[in-house]
């Protein structure tokens, strides 16, 4: 359906006038976060600036950063989870698995979660828009501020893919001069404009085409949002920009806190205590300069008499001169502080960290109810972890919408380019190669936190405790361990350092008790700190040359076959030589031999040959 420039502009106006109540609430927030509101006194006819803690933005840093303290799960389904490799495999789903982790490490990811967290906390909404990175080849994520943010209705109102969205934002003349010029030239922009006038901009998507549209100044705009050609032809509203929408999907995600029936933030409810409080405290201020700097009332010593200063004013003590009095005496007024306004202050404080602010650990304060570490942690997570729990699961929802729209966008306008990552996230480390078109066979991803409800610091205590009662084992420990980025590689160390542990307690027994000379524990010590060489590597090796020390035979009195301060017969000795036998045992041997030979004559004998044996 083709929008034009005109209907844009309408739509803004009309869903700008159901949601005013809406970005009012989001504006007394924010102003109260940066800290840029004052309170106004119109007793004193002055104003203050707040003096008191603002538990508002206190509460949604600490809410935020605990919602955003751990990274969620991705899991990518397969087509066909009996295939192994190929098409439709389990090989394609782990690569859109390493293929999406790669987008998240691209946008950092962590940092889109925490600004998400927070605006989902403060505000209520959290608008996400997705993008193509014509630089990169990859989808974009972009957050968008949630007081410029115009979904359109939907049916239900826990859906967070709207059909369309409408972005509001401003910029000044100048901007609109140097990136659209002839738009500039035909916008109307008043009277006098200046290069610093600021104007509205409209940026409208949906599933077909994007729309961003300037505004022109506001005393031109007609009631009805149509406007009109000016004298001089310059337009209340004109196109910046046109485009189709190639992905076929309105490419943003409006996640909502879950209320009853509109949007709000977690602190809405908070503002009035929290100026009601600073305006205590104001007063309280003004008393005790007071009390500093007192009235002063020139009183007369009796009826009909007029007092007066003799120097004609009141003289300042810092000048070392003295006030002369005629005719009265000088009276001191002094209001005491009522200490109501102390009490009061302490129930307001109290009534916004009970409204939702967070209990007083957020402030690093021990709560007077508890005595221990452990009660202090119970009584932090009644208060937080539910809320944590409900923000974690509404972003992993919408995280899964984005998913579905940043493959859309990939194969719309990167399908055929195949890209490579090196990705270094949990449970993802190493290099994947993808093309949108070949391993994007769908578009179902799972997204979800594991324990949700606890920050980094809870979780790591309850995984040891599961390990402990032994209801889960150390591995699926490291998968949930937001502090182990590769459980596979984790499990492999400490497998290593377990066997190296076990090898280095073998040899220091050996050692101790001198089944190996002091020569070769020094070579594998040596090995191993002055050429850095791994433990292993530094045995192997002196191993190897001990059984070549001890294969090598050497004459019997040479050095080395003695023991030297080994005990002998441990091998820190070579073999000796075995020595050629005397020539008296030569002999010997000879006669031996001739023993066994069979008898015969004796030389010149004639005896009788003996006889045959009969059978």
């Amino acid at each position: 359906m083709h929008v034009s420039d005109e209907q844009v502009l309408a739509w803004f106006h009309e869903r700008e006038k159901d949601s005013s109540s809406v970005i009012e609430a989001m504006r007394d927030v924010r102003d109260i976060s940066n800290g840029d509101i004052t309170v106004p006194m119109p007793e004193v006819d002055k104003t203050e600036q707040p003096a008191v803690a603002n538990l508002i933005a206190e509460g949604i840093d600490q809410i935020s950063m605990r919602v955003a303290s751990r990274a969620p799960n991705l899991f990518c389904p397969a087509v066909n989870p009996r295939k192994e490799t190929g098409v439709r495999s389990r090989e394609y789903s782990e690569i859109r698995r390493m293929a999406i982790l790669g987008w998240w490490q691209f946008n950092k990811m962590q940092r889109i979660h925490r600004r998400k967290a927070r605006f989902l906390a403060a505000y209520g909404a959290a608008p996400t828009v997705i993008r193509p990175d014509f630089k990169n080849k990859v989808p974009r994520w972009q957050v968008r501020d949630p007081l410029g943010t115009y979904p359109s209705h939907t049916e239900n109102y826990d859906d967070d893919a709207p059909g369309d969205v409408i972005f509001a934002f401003k910029k000044p003349l100048r901007w609109l001069k140097d990136m659209y010029p002839e738009a500039a030239r035909s916008l109307w922009k008043g009277y006098d404009p200046s290069p610093s006038d600021m104007f509205q901009i409209l940026e409208y998507v949906d599933c077909d085409e994007i729309i961003m549209v300037a505004v022109g100044a506001p005393n031109l705009e007609s009631s009805s949002g149509q406007g009109y050609v000016h004298a001089d032809g310059t337009m209340p509203v004109v196109n910046l920009e046109r485009m189709v929408n190639r992905a076929g999907i309105c490419t943003a995600v409006t996640p909502k806190r879950i209320t009853l029936d509109r949007v709000m933030g977690q602190f809405n409810q908070l503002t009035g205590m929290y100026q009601a409080q600073a305006k205590l405290m104001a007063l309280e201020l003004i008393a005790v300069e007071k009390a500093v700097f007192p009235d002063m009332a020139l009183i007369p010593n009796g009826p009909n008499v007029t007092p007066k200063l003799t120097a004609g004013r009141w003289i300042d003590g810092r000048e070392g001169k003295i006030n002369v009095i005629q005719n009265g005496q000088i009276q001191v007024v002094n209001q005491p502080i009522n200490p109501a306004s102390f009490q009061m202050q302490d129930r307001l404080e109290q009534h916004q960290r009970k409204g939702g602010a967070g209990p007083s650990s957020f402030s690093g304060e021990a709560p007077s109810n508890s005595r221990t570490g452990r009660s202090q942690e119970i009584i932090t997570g009644e208060a937080v972890d539910f809320r944590i729990q409900e923000y974690q699961e509404q972003l992993a929802e919408a995280l899964v919408q984005e998913n579905e729209r940043a493959i859309l966008v990939a194969k719309a306008y990167f399908g055929r380019a195949k890209k490579t990552f090196y990705i270094m996230m949990k449970n993802a480390v190493g290099p994947v190669d993808y093309v949108p078109n070949e391993h994007f066979e769908t578009t179902d991803t799972r997204v979800s936190y594991s324990m949700p409800g606890m920050d980094v610091n809870n979780a790591a205590v309850a995984l040891g405790q599961r390990v402990g009662l032994g209801s889960m084992s150390r591995r699926s420990m490291m998968y949930h361990d937001p502090m182990v980025d590769d459980p596979e590689h984790e499990h492999d160390q400490i497998l290593s350092e377990g066997l190296e542990l076990a090898t280095l307690t073998g040899i220091q027994q050996l050692a101790s008790q001198g089944q190996i000379p002091p020569s070769d524990i020094a070579a594998i010590a040596m090995k191993v700190t002055e050429e850095n060489k791994s433990l292993y590597v530094a045995i192997q090796e002196a191993q190897e040359e001990a059984q070549e020390r001890q294969a090598e035979q050497v004459p019997a009195d040479d050095p080395a076959a003695q023991p030297g301060i080994a005990v002998p017969g441990t091998g820190a000795e070579s073999q000796g030589q075995i020595p050629q036998p005397p020539d008296d045992l030569s002999q010997v041997q000879q006669l031996l031999m001739g023993l066994r030979q069979p008898e015969t004559a004796s030389a010149g004998g004639t005896g009788p040959a003996p006889a045959p044996v009969s059978a």
